[in-house]
């Protein structure tokens, strides 16, 4: 163990903060704080005595080992390291706060609702947009370099990956199901969901997209369980979650390619999260489980040769990207002006409209189920510029984007 003192930790901190923009705080055993930087911090609007809050928290999670992580019920999330070094006499660095993905304005307003009587609306706001905001795993890994810059001490990132997932998991109370499955068994309704529901999976492996749009229309009914008790809308995400996770299934056993399976339930997970009304996930459930019926069902169509196959496995996963003809060619081992030719000659259409017209379908998605405006989509799915993305739009759409989604706010 190195042996660290105040003036040592406040440079480590000074260069970390530098590097990653993230708030930190050295305190002493008694909780009493001796340095932090930034010198000035956008305060909180939660606590009154935000010092002694952390430091319960730190003492409740104190690991001297490795890095301790926590999140307030305000979605901020820290880390602790404890410094038992000769100069603090235990005393604790908290790294902090964060956000572990960005707040959409619609989940900033439904924040302010929840605490407005413990802060101006206004103040809520302001604190959240001016958090950084770190990936779960990029923080987990900020916390080893920082205990590695303290401690001269590797630290297993997968051990405190695990560790911060089993504390999570301890944390959850788990209610005896007993009670819960007897009260389903006698509701026929719930037989006749699970019945349905293997009916439904059993369409999206066969393919059928048209017997699939029928059943969901007439018979599927979403209230077939219950995974959150706090949120309703919560409850519905977390039952489209595992729809669309069975579906993923579904879709590889009925002959979709793996790749383009899991890459598509990531994506569709992604957007789901972003959706804030009941009617936007009901109807972004139903169009993800059609998504893959109609996967499936082109694939039983259509036998490409392997070459054109992995060529669209590879455009599928990397829709977000630039992708380009000799990057293909390269992937497949092939002559970049043969593999084009074979690709139109098997799929109908080039290798570059075939791009298109994914990306257009995937932007069609993203203008109907999220908050990112055509200029964000434009960039996201990686066009030249807006303009080029209006042309190519139109070109497979038959509308301009804006034509589109001010079609769809009308339905």
């Amino acid at each position: 163990m190195k042996n660290t003192n105040l003036d040592d930790l406040e440079y480590i901190t000074k260069l970390f903060f530098e590097l990653f923009n993230i708030p930190l705080f050295i305190f002493d055993h008694q909780g009493t704080l001796l340095f932090q930087v930034p010198n000035q911090n956008i305060e909180s609007p939660f606590y009154t005595q935000k010092n002694s809050w952390l430091y319960e928290v730190h003492s409740e999670k104190k690991q001297p080992d490795m890095p301790a992580f926590f999140q307030s019920p305000y979605l901020e999330n820290y880390f602790s390291i404890s410094l038992p070094t000769n100069g603090l006499r235990d005393g604790f660095l908290i790294a902090g706060p964060v956000l572990n993905m960005k707040l959409s304005d619609e989940a900033i307003i439904s924040m302010e609702n929840d605490f407005y009587q413990m802060a101006k609306r206004q103040e809520i706001k302001i604190y959240y947009l001016s958090l950084p905001v770190i990936k779960k795993i990029d923080f987990i890994h900020m916390s080893c370099a920082l205990y590695y810059m303290i401690y001269g001490k590797k630290v297993d990132i997968a051990e405190v990956f695990g560790k911060q997932n089993l504390e999570e998991t301890n944390e959850v109370k788990i209610e005896e199901p007993i009670v819960q499955i007897s009260e389903k068994r006698q509701n026929e309704k719930a037989t006749i969901n699970t019945l349905t529901e293997k009916k439904l999976f059993s369409l999206i492996k066969a393919g059928k997209k048209d017997e699939l749009l029928q059943t969901l229309t007439t018979q599927y009914d979403m209230e077939s369980g219950q995974l959150s008790k706090r949120s309703y809308i919560r409850n519905m995400k977390n039952l489209a979650i595992a729809g669309i996770t069975l579906a993923t299934r579904a879709a590889v056993e009925g002959g979709l390619n793996e790749i383009i399976a899991y890459n598509l339930s990531d994506s569709l997970i992604q957007n789901l999260e972003e959706l804030n009304d009941l009617k936007s996930v009901g109807e972004f459930t139903g169009k993800s489980l059609l998504k893959f019926a109609e996967l499936v069902e082109n694939k039983k169509k259509h036998k490409y040769s392997k070459p054109v196959s992995t060529c669209q496995s590879y455009i599928f996963a990397n829709l977000y990207k630039e992708i380009t003809l000799s990057q293909l060619a390269k992937l497949v081992g092939m002559n970049a002006s043969y593999l084009s030719v074979l690709f139109k000659k098997e799929v109908g259409f080039s290798i570059s409209e075939f791009i298109h017209r994914e990306k257009v379908e995937e932007a069609k998605n993203l203008m109907t189920f999220t908050n990112h405006s055509i200029s964000e989509i434009s960039t996201i799915l990686n066009f030249h510029d807006q303009s080029h993305f209006t042309r190519v739009f139109k070109k497979i759409a038959g509308m301009t984007p804006k034509q589109f989604y001010i079609k769809k706010i009308g339905q």
